[in-house]
């Protein structure tokens, strides 16, 4: 997957797009997006199987990096 700014991208046959956090849910100033996949028809929130916490990101293509290497551990609410 090469370095893109796009907020929508597909991997491993999902599609994603990143969003804005909105400015109350953010802990630090670096929660700048938030990750979400399609799901018949619809987006759904992201949330990492490991820790049960919804990643934030400071940057469009971190959101992007970390879809590519955490594909696996990936769960939507």
């Amino acid at each position: 997957m090469a370095k893109s700014y796009n907020r929508r991208f597909r991997k491993n046959g999902l599609s994603f797009m990143v969003q804005d956090t909105h400015p109350a849910d953010r802990k630090t100033d670096t929660d700048k997006y938030y990750l979400t996949v399609n799901q018949n028809g619809i987006y759904k929130i992201v949330y990492d199987n490991i820790t049960w916490e919804i990643p934030k990101f400071p940057t469009i293509h971190a959101a992007q990096f970390w879809a590519l290497t955490s594909s696996d551990f990936i769960g939507t609410m």
